[in-house]
């Protein structure tokens, strides 16, 4: 029985440990929100918001940034970006969208 009990201890500092980690290092960051533009770019105006906060530049020429990391799908996004409609669909397609946004930016 001192086993299982010193298990169960075992496993409860573990638990808070990693909780108080994940704690430690938690922040608030100064990330100014973006309304996304149409009801299927919620991806791009997420997108918009990491990227700008990182520092990348806007990549439309019209100075709209949710337009740019529409149209870092290529295609025809990339000339037009209101034919573009769509929602940014899996996860890794809209990691491949923002890796783009981030090449073609540098």
């Amino acid at each position: 029985m001192n086993g299982l009990v010193a298990n169960i201890f075992k496993l409860i500092l573990a638990v808070a440990v990693v909780f108080s980690l994940g704690r430690a290092n938690a922040a608030v960051l100064e990330i100014e929100p973006v309304a996304q533009q149409t009801p299927e770019w919620c991806f791009a105006a997420s997108s918009a918001m990491i990227l700008q906060y990182l520092g990348y530049p806007n990549l439309n020429i019209a100075g709209d940034y949710q337009c740019g990391v529409v149209g870092a799908q290529g295609g025809y996004c990339a000339g037009n970006c209101a034919a573009c409609l769509q929602s940014g669909g899996t996860m890794q397609r809209i990691a491949l969208i923002v890796r783009s946004y981030a090449t073609a930016a540098y």
